[in-house]
């Protein structure tokens, strides 16, 4: 079971890298057909699309990754939980 926590930590901890990453390009205009602007695109576009269609826009400013990333935290705090009891 403790292999099983490790896994989904790591998997957790590399989303939250990849929306992260994600903020970081759309910060300076990367290039689009860069192939790792693509990955990251295609990572994190089915957490973030979702959350952007639900949440309204503050001022311009898209809220998605902030709530992508306390999401992803509790999910693996819940997963842990579960599979971890006390």
């Amino acid at each position: 079971m403790v292999y099983l926590v490790e896994l989904l930590r790591v998997v957790a901890y590399l989303v939250k890298i990849a929306i992260l990453a994600r903020v970081l390009i759309s910060w300076v205009h990367a290039d689009p057909y860069n192939p790792l602007v693509r990955l990251l695109h295609q990572v994190t576009e089915p957490i973030l699309r979702p959350l952007r269609e639900a949440l309204p826009t503050l001022r311009g400013m898209d809220l998605s990754p902030v709530v992508a990333l306390v999401m992803v935290q509790l999910v693996e705090w819940l997963l842990v939980q579960l599979i971890l009891p006390g």
